[in-house]
């Protein structure tokens, strides 16, 4: 049911942080890495990101609601696009939250740089975000609701 490929990150262009002397340690301060790599969790290969058809009949709903009905499973929706997120450990992330394949590791991987890295980030800004059935259920209600006003 995928309208088009995997979500791939956008490329900024610019140099990565860890090519300059941020962050400076303040007096006191324990010394901060000169890069996130060596903070990182790996968070960006713990998961995919699938976009998926917008719903917009029951039918096509109670399918989001199957997915969501299985472990590891989220569907979130960031400008407009609806996607499947689907949590799975990338097979090549080692023991350190390194990846073993790094000089030769897929282009979608390239594209994570210090500059949109999920460890970071935060709020993943997204417009809508659903861990549950419930979750679905609640907006489909609300969704009937509004229409009927």
């Amino acid at each position: 049911m995928p309208k088009r490929g995997p979500r791939r990150p956008q490329h900024t262009g610019r140099r990565p942080a860890h090519h300059t002397n941020w962050p400076l340690k303040r007096p006191g301060e324990q010394p901060v890495p000169q890069s996130l790599c060596e903070k990182c969790a790996g968070l960006c290969c713990r998961y995919l990101a699938l976009p998926i058809e917008t719903p917009t009949t029951k039918a096509d709903f109670d399918d989001v609601r199957w997915y969501l009905a299985h472990e590891g499973i989220s569907v979130f929706v960031e400008e407009g696009d609806w996607y499947i997120n689907i949590a799975s450990r990338c097979k090549h992330l080692d023991k350190d939250n390194r990846c073993d394949i790094y000089e030769n590791r897929p282009r979608i991987c390239r594209g994570y740089t210090e500059d949109n890295c999920d460890y970071h980030s935060g709020d993943y800004g997204y417009d809508l975000h659903f861990a549950s059935l419930e979750e679905l259920d609640e907006y489909i209600e609300q969704k009937k609701y509004k229409k009927k006003k």
